[in-house]
């Protein structure tokens, strides 16, 4: 009850913003999503479903900004740094925010789907789970502190892969 309490009353501060974060009849509300390739694939079909929606507002405008093979552990790397020789997941995601003609000070909505790749690889259960929370309160936080704005995040955990196959799941 105390946290839908407190979800409520974040979800009343969203409004639309300009580019510098303050209230405005003209701003934009910005949701975006955070991730990996399972991430991706699913959330650019919801952008494709909510901007056919004709009840969506003018104001909302839907970025996905998640990244195929760029797994918790990648979006540990922040801007300015590279990993394996790939710009950051956040400067990517910068990017394609500003391609989206919005800022980072008008992202208001998260949607969060991470994992880890290779999480046998870390060790016997619950040690993986354990790596995975680490590296999405790091993922929260830095979300945070990029967003200002930042209001909602919405945490969804990935399909269930105990049968895969391969190492990946």
């Amino acid at each position: 009850a105390k946290q839908l309490k407190a979800a409520q009353a974040a979800a009343k501060q969203i409004q639309p913003l300009d580019a510098e974060g303050q209230p405005s009849a003209k701003g934009k509300v910005v949701l975006a999503s955070i991730g990996m390739s399972n991430t991706t694939q699913e959330f650019s079909n919801f952008v494709k479903l909510g901007n056919a929606d004709p009840a969506k507002s003018e104001s909302l405008i839907i970025v996905d900004v998640a990244q195929g093979g760029r797994d918790s552990r990648a979006w540990l790397t922040t801007e300015g740094k590279e990993e394996r020789g790939q710009p950051s997941p956040w400067d990517v995601m910068l990017q394609r925010l500003k391609v989206a003609g919005v800022t980072p000070a008008q992202v208001q909505v998260l949607w969060i789907k991470q994992a880890h790749i290779g999480p046998a690889n870390l060790g016997e259960f619950p040690k993986h789970a354990e790596v995975l929370e680490e590296h999405l309160q790091f993922i929260v936080q830095h979300a945070k502190k990029t967003f200002p704005n930042l209001r909602i995040a919405y945490l969804s955990s990935r399909t269930y892969a105990g049968y895969a196959t391969t190492q990946l799941n």
